[in-house]
């Protein structure tokens, strides 16, 4: 915006000088010390899980730079040892040598069309000359206050289902919360949850408020703290929760550390009951949101506009797919958004919640009574929402001219209706494995003439069972037509012959290590019993994967190559305005 390079930059330099004046506070120190302090501990905790790539990494950083491979234990005794020792005199000497008029460097990135309104260097040298006025020295509002100050009375647990093949126990509270608890010891210091229902923003008309909720009421923090002092409040602690609200499911997702559980329980009711709303925020929040689509619209990025025009097309144009507008913002009604919020938020027994990580259900179970049990609940169910959004059917083909760097990107998108069967997933996991096998072969390698190319499929059962396929690369605007013909031959070569034997035979054998690797992996866990819960799926499926990864076969995969293969496809073009 006008003036604010000026602005921003005399900020800046405003707050240099106020801590080089006045320093930090003894609570920010403390702060940063238990934050510093709480993550090595946390890295000590996981020693045993760490992986190969991380100690691979400081290792090569031990022989190439001046750095001293310490190993977590010895650099975490010297942190316990030393940390308590930094005083705020030493701390607060190090701006006033540091932060000097002879060691900084400004640099300004605009895009290309704003170069004339740019300021010169003469401009710049003379707003960082000037020397801050009127500073007084950072108030910093220590948090005491707890974090909730009452709680309704508890729930209990009123049946109990175990699920033993796969090491989990399924818990209903009496408020009709279901409750998944997966127990295991991939990571010493970890506990992964997730909550939802079936709702989101599908249910209402005012989509262009409906959309911006979650993110405009987490703006004012929860109960009677702000995010800043919420931020201070879990100084320490290992604790993320957040809300979600979606086009089709509301909730909670987020992770903590086993001797943080009770506070993350305390975070998650308070999400969910106590959203806090803070005018000065809220407008804030709307105001940088604006400025950010009004920059996007002046100024747009060729890729932005690329993927918007791709989103649109798979959506059919539907209002919901289309790029959002400046003009949107001034649209979003605040009073609409808090009750919207609070709606998806007041049943209870509408949400299933999944733990995975390092916990003991017996543990678990009193927090979950406690702050779960005890949440609001009006003991009916909401469905999943179709709104009929479907890509556009036949050939589509579009051409983005955009840009003036010469580089090109494609995509192509080939959709449909599919059965959701763990057969078809898998198979169209090896098609998009063997394609990308292909494509880095015969178009990186053989052909020279991409700077990236690869494939993605989903296949998913909500809406309706479909699948997606995409092949997308970047080349030369010269090269963009030849090699989207022998990009397109090769998919036509996989339907006619199917694939060789050598490469169904890589796909086995890499997914097979792959699964071997996610079957320890909490995240992986996760995503797996919130999706199985959301299709209608034995969570148990999981444990046939590996004779599924078996069966897949040349004949199994051409098969389905043909299918989804086929006549739906949409061919997407970037390109720079001198090829328009």
């Amino acid at each position: 915006k006008n003036g604010g390079i000026e602005k921003g930059l005399k900020a800046v330099l405003d707050e240099n000088a106020r801590v080089a004046k006045f320093g930090f506070t003894a609570t920010e120190l403390e702060r940063a010390k238990q934050n510093f302090g709480s993550d090595v501990e946390r890295r000590l905790k996981e020693k045993d899980k760490t992986s190969s790539q991380t100690l691979a990494m400081e290792y090569m950083y031990d022989f190439v730079g001046d750095e001293t491979s310490m190993g977590i234990d010895s650099y975490a005794r010297f942190v316990k040892a030393e940390l308590p020792g930094i005083t705020l005199e030493e701390v607060n000497a190090l701006p006033k040598t540091l932060l000097t008029k002879e060691n900084r460097a400004v640099i300004v990135m605009a895009p290309e069309k704003e170069k004339a309104t740019l300021p010169t260097q003469a401009q710049l040298l003379a707003w960082i000359d000037y020397t801050p006025e009127n500073l007084t020295a950072y108030v910093d509002e220590v948090v005491s206050k707890s974090l909730l100050t009452s709680l309704p009375k508890s729930g209990k647990i009123t049946a109990e289902k175990p699920l033993p093949e796969i090491n989990a126990t399924e818990l209903t509270l009496s408020n009709g919360v279901k409750v998944v608890l997966k127990p295991t010891d991939f990571k010493n210091d970890e506990i992964l949850f997730t909550g939802y229902s079936f709702g989101g923003t599908a249910l209402y008309d005012d989509f262009n408020t409906a959309r911006f909720t979650n993110n405009l009421v987490s703006q004012g923090g929860v109960a009677d703290f702000s995010s800043t002092q919420l931020r201070k409040y879990l100084t320490g602690k290992v604790v993320n929760v957040s809300t979600f609200i979606n086009e089709t499911a509301e909730g909670l997702s987020g992770s903590f550390a086993p001797k943080d559980a009770e506070t993350a329980f305390q975070l998650m009711h308070a999400r969910l009951t106590l959203p806090r709303k803070d005018e000065a925020v809220i407008q804030g929040f709307l105001t940088n949101l604006k400025d950010e689509f009004e920059q996007n619209q002046a100024t747009p990025n060729p890729q932005n506009v690329f993927r918007d025009t791709l989103t649109a097309v798979m959506g059919g144009y539907h209002p919901r797919r289309m790029p959002v507008k400046p003009s949107d913002v001034d649209k979003i009604n605040v009073q609409k958004a808090y009750q919207i919020y609070r709606e998806r938020f007041a049943n209870a027994s509408d949400f299933t919640y999944f733990f995975v990580g390092n916990f003991k259900v017996e543990e678990l179970k009193p927090l979950l009574e406690k702050y779960l049990g005890s949440l609001p609940s009006q003991k009916k169910k909401e469905a999943y929402t179709d709104l009929h959004i479907r890509p556009l059917e036949g050939q589509v083909s579009k051409s983005v001219f955009r840009g003036i760097e010469q580089k090109a990107s494609a995509q192509f998108i080939y959709s449909g209706a599919l059965p959701y069967t763990p057969e078809n997933a898998i198979n169209l996991t090896a098609i998009k494995e063997i394609l990308n096998i292909k494509l880095v072969e015969e178009i990186r390698e053989k052909e020279s003439g991409v700077y990236f190319i690869g494939a993605s499929a989903s296949a998913f059962k909500l809406p309706e069972p479909r699948y997606t396929l995409a092949i997308s690369y970047g080349t030369s605007p010269g090269r963009v037509e030849e090699l989207a013909t022998k990009t397109l031959d090769l998919l036509e070569h996989l339907k006619i012959t199917g694939p060789s034997q050598t490469d169904v035979d890589k796909f086995k054998m890499e997914s097979k290590r792959q699964l071997e690797l996610q079957l320890k992996d909490n995240q992986y866990w996760m995503n797996h019993l919130v999706t199985s819960h959301q299709y209608g799926q034995s969570p148990q499926e999981i444990l046939q994967q590996m004779k599924r990864i078996d069966q897949v076969s040349k004949e199994s995969v051409q098969s389905l190559a043909k299918k989804v293969l086929g006549s739906n496809c949409v061919k997407a073009f970037l390109l720079p305005e001198s090829k328009q």
